[in-house]
This record gives structure tokens, C-alpha cells and sequence, in this order.
């Protein structure tokens, strides 16, 4: 039976910028991989993808594992947004009309006590106090003021338990910010606003279960985020569309990294849910080279690079789950070797331990591990899974620890490797 991560570890990352080169993505060391082993070793998750089913038994804990790191990795917008609002009111009261700066205290100070039902209440006034006023009042920043006070608002209502109504507040808030991208009217930090509330009404919607409004808003900010970005293409050659050419996304100077990163995460994740990976793969790519952009770009944070990984990952699993073609074996294989090495020299590079670092890590010798596997190359798919092992139980992980060991025990079982063949 095969392990979660052989099914699941690349499972769910594409590329970056110039991470890998243009060239056929077929690295040394991988040329011993075959249809028929390809096939009993990745034949589960791909029917797990193509059917869109439960993850088979014992792949649920590392499943969720990789996409945590993601889903809770990247999306930090909302959140820095009601930071914020905090700062503004603290550094800048000036800037808001005084008869609201009352209010505005009293529901900062409820939130943070968790008061939520009072905290809603002076929300809800401070909102219809700035609703009642010309932007001249306002003095600047209307729709970010605004927003800004409707996003904490429905945060307290998703704090209390209430998503619907935090949705409505969210849709609300978001009406101004497509208006203004159809007339083109909104500054850089509006629309880095606007894909924002667009990403978390996506989120939303996927809680409540409103899957075509989930699809609407989070398309919705993607193509806002493509549209105002530069992209072109790193390869100097393409000769079939099975050779993934890497584009070199250059973001807007407005643009926040991890927020812009986040909803193209999301929208193909929707797509894999769907089953319509074709969509998902370019997602992944304009996310990854976003997350670790290629020279002469800037470099992007050790966490950044770490989520730039995990994409990886992504488009390994993306590339099996399309195809059990040996060529394409080889492609996933690339990337999530090439994710462990950005993962290991990131590691090695920082000073103190980052999570998402410390997690991603043990997918990515996973899944290098089942490719080799694979392979029948054992000893080096044994040293990968224990290298997995021992982060796991470093981590104190341990159900996941259980699903690596049960690898290695399924590995030491099995047949000779390739080597003791010979």
C-alpha cells in the first residue's frame, strides 16, 4: 500500500520563477524510472484526484499538513488589515473625523478583549457615522478607512461565530473596489485592498458553501493580480507543452508578496477540488515565482522561499496526478527535488527556526523519497524517509511519524532494490 506522501507529498506545488532552468526538467539520477512501477506507486492518488474522493486511509494527516502550510502560511491579509486599522487610529487619529475616534476606541478595545458583541456595536457605528460623510469629511483614504472599518467589523462577526454575517459585511465592503477596478480609478494600495476582501469572500464562500461565488471572487482577484503585473516567460525554448517553461512575474510596487501570493494559492486549490488541473498549473507557477523570484529581482524572506517550496511541491503532484508518463515522472521528480533544496538551503541559512520551514521540509524528503521508491533506488528512498522521520518526531509530530514509519516498514518489506540486483 502506498504511503500518503508517495500520493500526496509533491502534492500540491508548482514551480517558481527560476527556481528550476529551462531546460527538460529530467535530473540525474532519475532516468531508472519506469511506466509499470510508475504506475502501482501513484496510481492511488491520481484516481484520488481524478475522482475528487477522500484521500485514501492514512494520507489525511500529511494532506492536511502540506496544505497548511499554505492556506495558513500565506494568507495573512485580513489579519494585517485589522492591524492596521489599529495603527491608524493610534499613529494617525488626526486623520480620522474626531466624532468617530470615540467609537472607533471603544471597538478596538471591546475586540481585544474579546468582548465581540460589544466591539460589533461600536463598529456598526463608527460605520454609519463614515457612510454619512463626503470624502472632503473623510480627509483622505475613503475607501481605506472605510474598508478598513468593515473588515474589522467581520472579523469580529467570524470571531462570534457568524460567517454569513461576516460575508454580507465583506461584500459590501468589496462593491466599491470592483467598481473602481472596471472604471480604473483605484490607487495600488486599494487594489491590493480589494484583492484582499476578494480573497477572504472566496474563503468564505467555500465555508458556507457557495462554491460558484467561491470561484467568482477568487478568479476576480486573480486576474486583477496578473493584470497589473509584468510576466514573461524565462524559457528560451518550448518545444512541447510537456517542458513547464517558468514565467518571471514582476509585481507592482504596491503589491504585497504573501497577499498576492494568497488567492492564487486558493483559486487553484479550488481548481484541484475540481479536478481541472490544467487550470491550477499556471496558478501555481505565477504564485511560485512570485514567492521566490528570479535574479535580478529582490529575494524574497526565508518564509516566502519556504511557501515558494511548498508550490513546488503543488506542481510535483499536479504533474503526476495528469499523467503516469515516465517523462512526466521525471518533470515531478525535479521539482520536488528541487523544493527539498530550497527548503534545506533556506534552513541552513536562517537563524532561528521557522515553522513553515521546520514542516515543509518533511513533505519534501518525503516525496523525493517516493520517487526514488519508485525508482527501486531503496537506500536512498530509506535515507529520505528517515530523514523525514526523525524532523517529524523532532516536531513531535505523531501521526505523522506513525505514516513515515509505516513507509519505512512497507520499504524494508518489499523486494531488493535495484542495486542488490546487480
Amino acid at each position: 500500500m502506498t504511503s500518503y506522501f508517495r500520493l500526496h507529498r509533491a502534492s500540491r506545488s508548482i514551480p517558481l520563477g527560476r527556481a528550476l532552468s529551462s531546460r527538460p526538467l529530467v535530473p540525474r539520477g532519475t532516468q531508472n524510472l519506469n511506466s509499470s512501477t510508475l504506475r502501482s506507486v501513484l496510481a492511488p492518488r491520481i484516481r484520488y484526484a481524478s475522482t475528487s474522493s477522500s484521500p485514501p486511509p492514512g494520507h489525511d494527516a500529511l494532506g492536511r499538513r502540506l496544505w497548511s502550510l499554505t492556506t495558513v502560511g500565506i494568507y495573512v491579509g485580513i489579519g494585517s488589515l485589522v492591524y492596521w486599522l489599529y495603527t491608524q487610529w493610534m499613529d494617525f487619529g488626526s486623520a480620522w473625523p474626531k466624532d468617530v475616534l470615540p467609537n472607533l476606541r471603544q471597538a478596538l478595545l471591546a475586540r481585544d478583549q474579546g468582548d465581540w458583541a460589544t466591539s460589533e456595536i461600536y463598529f456598526r457605528s463608527v460605520l454609519e457615522i463614515l457612510k454619512a460623510k463626503s470624502p472632503e469629511e473623510l480627509e483622505g483614504d475613503v475607501l481605506l478607512k472605510l474598508s478598513g472599518v468593515s473588515i474589522a467589523l467581520a472579523d469580529v462577526l467570524e470571531q462570534s461565530s457568524q460567517p454569513q454575517k461576516a460575508y454580507d459585511v465583506y461584500r459590501d465592503a468589496f462593491q466599491p473596489f470592483q467598481q473602481g477596478v472596471s472604471s480604473n480609478t483605484l490607487s495600488g494600495p486599494e487594489l491590493q485592498r480589494g484583492i484582499s476582501i476578494a480573497h477572504k469572500l472566496g474563503i468564505l464562500a467555500e465555508e458556507l458553501g457557495y462554491l460558484e461565488d467561491e470561484e467568482k471572487w477568487l478568479t476576480w482577484a486573480a486576474e486583477v493580480i496578473i493584470r497589473n503585473s509584468s510576466t514573461r516567460n524565462t524559457s528560451k525554448e518550448r518545444k512541447d507543452s510537456s517542458n513547464l517553461s517558468e514565467p518571471e512575474m514582476v509585481l507592482p510596487e504596491w503589491a504585497s508578496v504573501t497577499d498576492v501570493a494568497a488567492p492564487l494559492d486558493a483559486l487553484a486549490m479550488l481548481y484541484v477540488r475540481q479536478g481541472k488541473l490544467e487550470y491550477a498549473l499556471p496558478l501555481y507557477l505565477h504564485a511560485a515565482s512570485i514567492l521566490i523570484p528570479p535574479p535580478p529581482q529582490k529575494e524574497g524572506s526565508p518564509e516566502d522561499r519556504c511557501r515558494g517550496a511548498v508550490m513546488m511541491l503543488k506542481i510535483s503532484d499536479l504533474l503526476i496526478q495528469g499523467s503516469a508518463k515516465p517523462e512526466t515522472a521525471h518533470q515531478a521528480e525535479a521539482w520536488a527535488q528541487k523544493s527539498l533544496s530550497v527548503l534545506e538551503s533556506t534552513r541552513s541559512q536562517s537563524w532561528s527556526k521557522i515553522s513553515i520551514c521546520e514542516e515543509a521540509v518533511i513533505a519534501a524528503y518525503h516525496g523525493v523519497a517516493g520517487f526514488r521508491e519508485a525508482a527501486n533506488d531503496k537506500p536512498a528512498a530509506r535515507k529520505l524517509y528517515s530523514a523525514a522521520l526523525k524532523q517529524a518526531q523532532a516536531l513531535n509530530l505523531e501521526e505523522e511519524t506513525q505514516i513515515i514509519e509505516k513507509c519505512i516498514d512497507d520499504l524494508d518489506n518489499s523486494g531488493p532494490s535495484q542495486s542488490a540486483q546487480k
